[in-house]
């Protein structure tokens, strides 16, 4: 065997350890009941290397998906605070415009 084979292959040997790992986690993750996990891992084995990575690929946007549902709502939530709260102190600095406007206005007799 090469060098190049054997780096080949020790890279994909690391690949597919890290690939088990992250499914494991996600599947976990998502899935709390055994038999739903069992039926994942039974899955898994039966699998093609490409249909195990797009399988985890999926696995792991639907975790995403559940982990920043409330952020993406936080974040709505605080823009919105900031529009109102710029609309507001934009409205008070116009009003103080106006006012000190009119305070000359009337020092002059207009």
């Amino acid at each position: 065997m090469s060098t190049t084979d054997q780096f080949s292959q020790e890279n994909l040997e690391q690949d597919a350890k890290l690939l088990g790992q992250k499914f494991s986690l996600m599947v976990t993750a998502l899935f709390p009941n055994q038999q739903d996990q069992d039926f994942f891992f039974n899955l898994i084995q039966k699998l093609t290397p490409q249909q195990t990575i797009e399988l985890v690929d999926s696995l792991e946007q639907q975790y995403l998906a559940i982990q920043t549902r409330g952020l993406d709502e936080q974040l709505a939530k605080d823009l919105a605070s900031i529009v109102e709260n710029y609309k507001n102190q934009q409205q008070a600095i116009d009003q103080q415009a106006l006012d000190q406007l009119a305070a000359i206005e009337k020092e002059l007799g207009v």
